[in-house]
């Protein structure tokens, strides 16, 4: 120990992990480098030597890679700097009029998603500011400073909205007037806005969206007439149309209660059956969010701002439909979408889906709602009737003895409730010796657990991965994926560890799985570069979840390690 370290806890000193959010602490090595391992938080350790390691003071609990960071302890006089301890996230969708000021302290405050969270006396300033005179969207950086004098800088991201006049909404007769006339939906006949970014003419040209003509008439006549509530639920009804034109595309027949159900439930099949990438998905339920607001007519009404985005995201879902299934190229509002289509063109393609082997809406909602009940009831049936049959058999069976006679009844009908016995003695035993779900998740290879470690992210049931994963997926589900293999991987900001004989598996920049060893499971950490913390989840909850493994199987043969030289 250092003399700078006399003040330090010593050998054999007792140390707790206490970390400020209660989630494991990571383990770090002699370096300084962060490593898979982890410790929970509220675990009691013992100290074998303390050191300062690149400006911050570890305490070693274990081998040369087992040190732990002193911020993560009790001996920490400060946990966590104020700039680690909150969520620094930026809104998405944020919108700013052209020409406008550019925003101050309370306009920088608004773009963080839990601004209210942050202590008093955090600072926010401008280090590129947003122009204001660009035509489509803008990017700034904004750095915000905590009390303590730490700080972090996020890039913001606006679109561009433009003045409009609002017509007088008394003078509009919207139930007398009629709103199927032709309507050039070109945007330059629609008030203030730029033609390039609102060019609904693509709809005449493509017979698969005809469905949509009056309903898109409809939005943009109100939308010129100043009414953003009515304009908004109108679009939250094309929605409706939307989600069932998807189901006629793909050629699912989604059953008799499909009609009855409501747009919440319609979208979560459509998200159950991965018709929508991720990004379209959230379009969907942020339409159909506007929609809700414009439908209950409250003081929290649409205005112009929120409408101009409400009818970019609608514009841009139409688009999808053309570009996928019309197999067109024309450009979305969202530039960042097209730029995002561009780098992953796999995610925006028509879903490679066999009807034949969909569940109908009614069996997605039995599957969700009592999945596991259904299938032990299954069983149950299946036994019964297994016990039913050989009750007849046997009865058949005695019956013929009997016209034999007694006394062969007697020797034979002994045999045969031996034999029954027996027989049920071994299925009874078979069953016992079925293997358990950590069984199997323990008996799987390598590939086939990063094949069922994607299928798990790509479910996206509690929404805590991205649309990179779902990425990752489509592309391997489509071709061979080569994978990297590394000893240690750095994530945005962290570099982690492989841990025992395992590796860093990387499908593509920032976005990766490690594996830890508990026994005989593997706790897998989901990483992406764009996440503060990674997932964490073990094998055997994947397997529960995914209840596949002829899907785990078949995707699994499609991996090829970079450096591949074992034979997994």
């Amino acid at each position: 120990m250092s003399s700078g370290l006399k003040n330090e806890p010593g050998f054999g000193a007792k140390v707790k992990v206490v970390t400020i959010n209660g989630v494991a602490a990571h383990l770090y090595n002699e370096r300084g480098e962060m490593q898979f391992q982890t410790e929970p938080n509220g675990t009691i350790l013992s100290i074998f030597e303390a050191k300062e390691i690149n400006g911050q003071v570890y305490y070693r609990v274990g081998d040369q890679k087992a040190w732990l960071a002193k911020a993560d302890t009790n001996y920490a006089t400060q946990l966590k700097r104020d700039a680690d301890q909150y969520n620094v996230s930026i809104k998405n969708g944020l919108v700013i009029e052209q020409n406008s000021p550019v925003p101050g302290f309370k306009g920088m405050r608004k773009v963080f998603k839990d601004a209210d969270s942050f202590p008093k006396g955090t600072t926010f300033k401008w280090i590129d500011a947003p122009n204001t005179n660009e035509n489509k969207y803008t990017n700034g950086k904004i750095k915000i400073t905590f009390p303590d004098g730490s700080f972090k800088e996020r890039k913001v991201h606006y679109l561009i909205a433009h003045n409009q006049a609002v017509a007088n909404k008394q003078n509009f007769q919207a139930k007398n007037q009629s709103l199927s006339r032709t309507f050039n939906r070109s945007g330059a006949n629609i008030k203030n806005l730029p033609p390039k970014d609102f060019d609904f003419d693509f709809l005449k040209q493509n017979e698969i969206m005809s469905r949509f003509d009056k309903n898109v008439d409809e939005t943009l006549n109100l939308y010129e007439q100043g009414l953003y509530d009515q304009m908004s639920n109108t679009i939250r009804k094309g929605i409706e149309v939307y989600v069932d034109e998807l189901m006629q595309l793909n050629k699912i027949n989604p059953g008799t209660s499909w009609q009855m159900a409501n747009l919440s439930n319609k979208l979560a099949y459509v998200a159950y059956l991965h018709l929508l990438p991720k990004r379209m998905l959230d379009l969907c339920f942020s339409v159909k969010n506007y929609g809700n607001i414009g439908s209950h007519y409250t003081a929290a009404g649409v205005n112009q701002v929120s409408a101009l985005a409400d009818l970019r995201q609608y514009h841009d879902l139409l688009i999808y439909l053309v570009n996928a299934y019309g197999y067109e190229a024309w450009p979305y509002a969202d530039v960042q979408i097209t730029d995002e289509q561009n780098k992953h063109p796999l995610w925006y393609k028509k879903p490679n889906i066999n009807p034949a082997g969909i569940a109908t809406y009614q069996e997605y909602l039995a599957y969700k709602n009592d999945s596991k009940g259904n299938s032990n009831q299954t069983q149950s049936n299946q036994l019964k009737n297994e016990k039913l049959k050989m009750g007849q058999s046997m009865k058949i069976l005695i019956s013929c003895f009997v016209a034999v006679g007694i006394v062969i009844i007697i020797g034979i009908g002994y045999e045969i409730y031996q034999l029954a016995n027996n027989n049920s003695t071994k299925t009874e035993v078979v069953q016992d010796k079925a293997p358990t779900m950590k069984e199997k998740a323990a008996n799987l290879s390598v590939k086939q657990l990063l094949a069922l470690s994607l299928i798990y992210a790509k479910r996206n049931d509690d929404s805590k991965f991205d649309n990179n994963w779902q990425g990752v997926y489509d592309v391997l589900s489509n071709n061979n994926y080569n994978v990297g293999r590394y000893d240690s991987y750095t994530f945005g900001d962290a570099t982690v560890s492989a841990q025992g004989q395992n590796y860093i598996y990387v499908f593509e920049k920032g976005i990766g799985l490690g594996y830890q060893d508990k026994g005989n499971q593997k706790l897998v950490s989901f990483f992406d570069a764009d996440e503060s913390e990674p997932v964490r989840v073990y094998d055997y909850q994947m397997l529960e979840v995914v209840n596949n493994l002829s899907a785990v199987k078949k995707l699994a043969k499609k991996l090829v390690f970079t450096n591949e030289s074992e034979d997994y």
